[in-house]
């Protein structure tokens, strides 16, 4: 299992701002796409806890993702899914899992673990100022929104550097947009 801390700024944008952002930073980069399915769980303790449960397809690989808040940041544990394990998954067949260990310290165990709906994400990427820099258009429910994430090193840096950014484009940051799986969960929950 990986683990890692993960300090993250993200701002939705209109379209018209994307556009302009990519041809000003990502103009000779491709983009790449993964989907994320998003679970919950019976009880609602993912929710009360303020964690995020993931499975990421991305590039032939099948990334499982635990999310815990740690202040502004989150922990972000992963592991890695063989296809075959990906099913055991989805069908409550038991597995070697840290991430399922973890859960069950909030009472949170594989056979209460729904798959609610999904998200796929059209990704370009670049290192910048040392942080990664990453200009998402998403489609999930129906949606397709717009969003630039700035993954920092450090906090106080990371703000700094992410709202100059923004200004640069007449938006005014001041505190993150709801992530990926919020923003799908609540479209899919107020369908």
């Amino acid at each position: 299992m990986n683990i890692n801390l993960e300090i993250e700024f993200k701002c939705l944008l209109p379209k018209e701002t994307f556009l302009k952002i990519r041809k000003d930073y990502f103009e000779n980069e491709s983009c790449f796409s993964q989907t994320n399915e998003y679970f919950i769980d019976k009880k609602g303790l993912l929710r009360a806890h303020l964690y995020s449960l993931r499975i990421r397809h991305v590039n032939g690989q099948i990334e499982f993702t635990l999310k815990k808040p740690q202040g502004f940041s989150k922990i972000e544990m992963n592991e890695y899914l063989s296809e075959e394990t990906y099913h055991q998954l989805l069908n409550h067949q038991p597995i070697e899992s840290q991430i399922l260990q973890e859960l069950l310290q909030i009472g949170v165990a594989l056979k209460d673990l729904t798959i609610l709906t999904s998200l796929t994400t059209h990704r370009y990427e670049i290192k910048y100022l040392g942080g990664n820099l990453c200009l998402d258009e998403n489609e999930y429910n129906g949606i397709k929104d717009y969003e630039i994430e700035y993954e920092a090193l450090d906090e106080k840096d990371g703000r700094t550097i992410f709202t100059q950014l923004l200004a640069d484009y007449q938006i005014s940051y001041q505190s993150n947009c709801p992530g990926k799986m919020t923003r799908a969960i609540n479209k899919k929950i107020n369908a």
